[in-house]
């Protein structure tokens, strides 16, 4: 009877003391590869009690998230997958920005008119996207650090595509196939720059905020073997492996290459970060 009681107690605390929570919000890579599924094998693989609840949903914007709830949207969802946690979830995985590109009409026109002039034209369409979307991801965090304060938020960004002849005619090709017509080289050189420039406007933006920004693109390339390839270290001139990939742009979770993510998320960031934790 006292173990029942007790189990109950459990359950009703949702945590146990000492156990990490963590929040994935965002698009697809939270629920539809790697997904947060990967996120939490990290936990697991390193001996770190953990539980892992996400909110991600795939095809979502960065600036549709913002407008959601008057820009409280994180902070609800927090409170609703954690609501027994005072100081919010002890971290986030921040995944957005990416959809944001490809819906994003004024951005694509401007794509198409820089595939005539220079590699700086195209650098010059980014520019007021990454501000957009800078400027609703950051008021969206900075609502959630003043409820919660002390909860950390790591963005990773996106990885290397698939380049079938499918996937060409389809998702990678909405996201530059204006400017690159499917050219390995400049679609993942563009995409690299893009992700650079928004991780680097979140991080000026975000000066004090207790924000990480690490590139994971490389990961799944690794993971096949692409010689060169490393995380955060991508092989310009070709795709991923095709096999270890859902939808062309994710990594598949029990592949490889997602398993390279959840060894990412351990060796960029939460080894560090949870140094002597480790139980």
């Amino acid at each position: 009877m006292v173990k029942a009681s007790l189990l109950i107690l459990s359950c009703t605390a949702g945590l146990s003391v000492g156990e990490l929570s963590v929040l994935v919000v965002g698009d697809s890579f939270g629920d539809t590869g790697p997904t947060y599924k990967a996120l939490d094998d990290t936990f697991k693989k390193n001996s770190v009690p953990a539980t892992t609840k996400s909110t991600a949903v795939g095809g979502t914007t960065t600036c549709h998230w913002a407008s959601q709830d008057s820009g409280m949207k994180i902070v609800n969802d927090a409170k609703k997958k954690f609501p027994n946690a005072a100081d919010g979830p002890d971290y986030v995985w921040y995944t957005l920005g990416a959809n944001d590109q490809w819906s994003d009409s004024d951005f694509q026109s401007c794509l198409k008119k820089a595939k005539s002039g220079t590699w700086q034209d195209a650098l010059d369409c980014a520019a007021p996207e990454v501000d957009r979307l800078v400027g609703c991801g950051a008021t969206m965090l900075e609502n959630y650090w003043t409820e919660f304060p002390k909860s950390k938020v790591l963005f990773t960004g996106y990885d290397i595509p698939c380049y079938s002849a499918l996937c060409d005619l389809s998702f990678t090709h909405a996201f530059y196939g204006s400017l690159c017509d499917n050219n390995k080289t400049c679609d993942n050189s563009y995409g690299q720059q893009v992700q650079k420039l928004l991780a680097d406007g979140y991080v000026e933006r975000l000066k004090g905020k207790p924000f990480t920004a690490v590139s994971f693109m490389g990961a799944a390339q690794k993971a096949a073997g692409i010689p060169g390839a490393d995380v955060g270290v991508p092989v310009l001139d070709q795709g991923a492996e095709c096999d270890y990939t859902t939808y062309c742009v994710h990594p598949k979770y029990g592949s490889p290459a997602g398993d390279a993510w959840t060894d990412a998320f351990w060796d960029k960031y939460f080894k560090d970060e949870l140094s002597g934790s480790v139980v």
